[in-house]
């Protein structure tokens, strides 16, 4: 959809906008997030939510991006367009090695698996406790312990900080399918 905002723009007023997106972007593309040059790139502005999903016709939602970036999105919002193009770096880098990205490889990514979690469990009154200290959360957690039937594992369920969390690719040794991304 096109933006009236834009198309009502002077060449002068349109160029104030691209450098003030530049900046904030820190001179990158929003979605590849590689340098991107004003002068020699070909670029394109485009909402980072889509009017037809809601998003305002407003500098306030407006992203610089190569055009290249921007047509091989099709129709897809912004914020997605960039987790899906550094998921394809994740997915090249990952190939290079002969293997398909999984979740530790995610996790790396995003500045996961930074604090191994440590916590005691208490058998006889069947929880866990612990502490989110590494991160400045001094808090006392307690959650109560599970036992798989079938294979004895001990287990229980709790909101983490991403810092925390680590794959276990013995347990879970499958990479991240192709169905991720749209064709």
């Amino acid at each position: 959809m096109s933006s009236l905002y834009l198309n009502r723009l002077s060449e002068k007023d349109r160029d104030t906008l691209i450098r003030k997106l530049h900046e904030s972007q820190g001179g990158n593309c929003f979605i590849c997030e590689k340098p991107l040059d004003v002068k020699l790139h070909d670029l394109e502005i485009d909402h980072v939510k889509p009017l037809k999903l809601g998003g305002k016709d407003d500098p306030l939602n407006f992203a610089l991006t190569h055009s290249s970036c921007n047509e091989s999105k099709q129709d897809a919002d912004l914020t997605v367009a960039r987790i899906l193009a550094k998921f394809k770096r994740i997915q090249e880098t990952c190939l290079q090695n002969n293997r398909g990205p999984n979740l530790s490889d995610i996790l790396k990514e995003y500045e996961g698996t930074v604090y191994e979690f440590n916590g005691q469990i208490d058998d006889d009154k069947g929880y866990i406790e612990y502490s989110l200290s590494k991160i400045g959360d001094n808090n006392t957690y307690r959650e109560r312990i599970y036992t798989d039937k079938t294979s004895g594992f001990k287990y229980f369920f709790a909101e983490l900080p991403i810092e925390y969390i680590h794959h276990d690719d013995r347990i879970n040794p499958r990479s991240i399918g192709q169905n991720i991304v749209k064709s």
